[in-house]
């Protein structure tokens, strides 16, 4: 597993606002994911659970199913060949950080199963948390510089 976190001073409705807006994201960021878009019919891309996006990384191109579209989280699930090869359930929260929920505790998790994510294991994720570290940093600065 993988998990970083970072605080954003802004309420969670607004970080998570910015993050949804899938458009936005090259503006912010370049070095880990590049796009995120919806495969669904729904322009409005609501992003229900069960609908496919495609999440086009620095790494390779893959389709995933959303899991999760709440308030407070975000998440999508994506095999390699199949579940019992390579799955990750990776997702983005966004917390209250304070009691008058003006900042947000933003959550970045990948949970891998699969065979393949022993290899995960044996390298300590450490390189793919300092590209979930600089995915959380570049949206922090993009939402607290009111861009968005």
């Amino acid at each position: 597993m993988i998990d970083t976190k970072i605080i954003i001073n802004a309420p969670p409705a607004v970080v998570r606002k910015a993050f949804l807006n899938f458009a936005a994201l090259p503006i912010y960021h370049t070095r880990f994911i590049d796009s995120i878009v919806s495969l669904s019919q729904d322009t409005q891309n609501a992003f229900t659970p069960g609908d496919k996006i495609r999440i086009t990384l620095s790494a390779g191109t893959f389709t995933a199913s959303v899991e999760a579209n709440s308030p407070t989280e975000f998440a999508w699930c994506g095999t390699l060949g199949s579940n019992w090869v390579f799955h990750g359930t990776h997702s983005f929260k966004f917390l209250p950080a304070s009691e008058t929920e003006e900042t947000t505790l933003f959550v970045q998790t990948e949970v891998f199963g699969g065979v393949l994510s022993l290899l995960e294991k044996v390298t300590d994720g450490s390189h793919m948390a300092e590209k979930f570290q600089s995915f959380n940093e570049d949206l922090k600065r993009y939402v607290e510089g009111g861009s968005c």
